[in-house]
């Protein structure tokens, strides 16, 4: 349920379409596959450098990255492990509920090179959605 009131407030910061795509638990979150307590969203440079101006937006590090933070969502250029192309993943986003999200194949490709243990249950929980979409989902929205 938190994660509805996460979307509202990423629609209410009018970042323009094709500078930003959610990320991190967003593409299963949406889905009804899990809860999230908050929201990452990737961004262009321009748009990270114009929020990073914005004093209420705390500049933080997490996962040998900076990203910006505020009220739970949070907003990154540059997303590990390795180098990820932030354009490309924002211009092949799927829309859902007004929203860019990560497509499912490349959010599956990035959860399975980060490694840790929360991804692996996203993948885990994305690899059976996949298998029959029509069954899962919905529990947590």
């Amino acid at each position: 349920m938190k994660f509805l009131m996460l979307l509202e407030k990423v629609k209410e910061l009018n970042i323009p379409k094709g500078e930003y795509a959610v990320l991190g638990s967003g593409p299963i979150a949406v889905r009804g596959l899990r809860d999230s307590k908050d929201i990452d969203l990737i961004v262009t440079e321009k748009i990270f450098d114009q929020y990073k101006e914005k004093q209420e937006w705390k500049l933080k590090e997490k996962y040998d990255n900076k990203y910006l933070e505020k009220e739970s969502i949070e907003l990154w250029n540059k997303i590990g492990p390795g180098k990820w192309d932030i354009r490309k993943l924002i211009d092949r986003a799927e829309t859902i509920k007004g929203l860019p999200f990560v497509n499912m194949k490349d959010f599956m490709e990035w959860k399975s090179s980060a490694g840790r243990k929360k991804d692996a249950r996203d993948l885990k929980t994305a690899k059976k959605y996949l298998q029959n979409p029509g069954k899962a989902g919905r529990k947590h929205l």
